[in-house]
């Protein structure tokens, strides 16, 4: 259960959500968010490690990361959320993990630190902030404005999590547009039939000779993607990671540009990209 059984009396539409949320987990369906627009509460909660903070803050973009730290697949995509973190660094985006207060201190911090996120956590004392957004499944991310309207939300999804975290605080800060956001949402990869499939198999083999050290099969396998499904960002970001690997920055540039293109969010291609910065 996520959520105390210590309410013994509540109104209907309360009782409706708490009863949501103690049923979410990952891979259920996502229900009763509070509507976009509505302001957030912001209350000051302790944080584990010490001290006390408010989830929201004067950012452009407060990312709040309600997660559970005894499941595996939700401390896995946290994991994978710490690429995201990184990328908002020195943006006006403000992270926040947000844990029930049924778990120890000692969880979430094993937790934290198998993650490599840099954010506070801190503990929603009765679960307050759960029930007022209404989660019914974790993990999931909600996204307030400088004025703690929500304005964007994620339910879990076992592909491009983190992607489309990213892509939604780069919409609220304005990076992209909400076009740049649907081609996220729905890629061409999606879009280009059979051939998607098999160049996935050819990425991942790419990878695979990527990690063994052989960065030539590996342009070799990306290309072969690129020819059988050309709209398919992951493809290109794999030839510009194994080019860089080569060491050929320039026609790698190229390759994440292209990706880019295709998928303004691709996270290889952005942090290649800054890997090549100057070469």
């Amino acid at each position: 259960m996520l959520l105390h059984q210590r309410t013994t009396f509540c109104i209907p539409s309360v009782c409706l959500l708490l009863a949501l949320s103690a049923l979410g987990e990952e891979g259920s369906e996502a229900s009763a968010n509070t509507p976009m627009g509505a302001v957030i509460s912001n209350p000051e909660l302790a944080a584990v490690g010490g001290g006390k903070r408010t989830p929201q803050g004067p950012e452009a973009a407060n990312v709040l990361v309600f997660f559970r730290p005894d499941k595996d697949a939700s401390v896995a995509t946290l994991k994978g959320l710490a690429p995201c973190e990184k990328r908002t660094a020195g943006k006006s985006v403000r992270w926040t993990g947000i844990v029930s207060d049924k778990y120890s201190a000692e969880q979430v911090k094993a937790a934290q630190a198998e993650t490599g996120v840099a954010m506070p956590i801190l503990v929603d004392a009765g679960d307050a902030l759960y029930v007022e957004l209404g989660i019914a499944q974790l993990p999931a991310v909600a996204i307030t404005d400088k004025d703690h309207r929500l304005v964007q939300f994620q339910s879990f999804t076992k592909l491009n999590f983190c992607e489309l975290v990213d892509g939604r605080i780069r919409l609220v800060i304005k990076e992209i547009t909400e076009a740049d956001f649907e081609n996220i949402q729905n890629p061409a990869s999606t879009k280009i039939g059979g051939e998607a499939s098999v160049a996935g198999r050819h990425v991942k083999m790419a990878e695979a000779y990527l990690k063994a050290g052989s960065p030539d099969k590996a342009v070799e396998q990306a290309k072969i993607g690129i020819e059988k499904a050309p709209g398919l960002a992951a493809a290109h970001a794999m030839l510009g990671s194994a080019l860089a690997a080569a060491g050929d920055c320039k026609a790698a540039r190229a390759a994440f540009d292209q990706a880019l293109k295709l998928d303004p969010a691709d996270a290889r291609a952005v942090e290649g990209k800054k890997g090549c910065e100057g070469k």
